[in-house]
């Protein structure tokens, strides 16, 4: 995922016009998209549970 972000990237920075515009609205929506799934992976992702039993 970021090697597609970085590729998106850089053709949007050498490209013109309507290209470049669309290149980066698509390198914004992978980052937000990205973004929201790590924020889930995080959540479902198993704490550790300390037990409050005296060893």
């Amino acid at each position: 995922m970021l090697i597609l972000v970085v590729v998106l990237v850089i053709f949007s920075s050498i490209t013109k016009g309507k290209t470049s515009v669309v290149l980066s609205t698509v390198t914004g929506i992978v980052l937000i998209v990205t973004a929201i799934y790590y924020i889930v992976w995080i959540i479902k992702t198993p704490t550790k549970k300390e037990s409050d039993e005296a060893l």
